[in-house]
């Protein structure tokens, strides 16, 4: 039985993709998508010198993901072994990123609340300057939201 291998014609093509995986950040998104991502764009790789072993994703993942979620999930991290499986480690950030992502939405509920309430400031009439720092992303569109929300009632 003949096996065929499908080589890409582009010239260093998988250091073009080894050099993406190493310059992806993990942003906004959520955290299984950007690993997921990276993880199919590894699995272009099998076979060839740039691929990723787990321990080097593992470390890459662990770079690059969003600084708030990796202080959130130091605690989790620290607790896996060095032979945990890299779905294991990747598991426990999952829920941690999911734990954060609710606390978020709840605390924009919050803010959109105060913010569209008879006679309330909104977080920029605030003295402090914001109401919760944790929803940064957040801040100015529930500012933008409850003041049309202000506008439709008065018009």
């Amino acid at each position: 039985m003949d096996i065929w291998v499908l080589v890409p014609s582009e010239k260093d093509w998988d250091r073009k993709i080894k050099l993406s995986m190493l310059a992806s950040k993990q942003g906004e998104r959520l955290f299984t998508e950007w690993v997921y991502e990276l993880i199919n764009r590894n699995t272009l790789l099998r076979g060839w010198a740039c691929h990723f072993t787990n321990e080097a994703l593992r470390e890459l993942f662990a770079n690059n993901m969003d600084q708030g979620l990796k202080l959130h999930s130091q605690r989790i991290i620290s607790g896996l072994t060095e032979e945990a499986m890299i779905r294991d480690w990747i598991e426990a950030v999952k829920e941690e990123d999911e734990f954060m992502m609710r606390e978020c939405a709840m605390a924009r509920e919050v803010v959109i609340g105060l913010a569209t309430g008879p006679g309330r400031r909104t977080s920029r009439q605030s003295k402090r300057g914001g109401v919760y720092p944790c929803c940064e992303v957040f801040q100015r569109q529930t500012e933008d939201e409850g003041e049309n929300a202000t506008r439709a009632r008065r018009g």
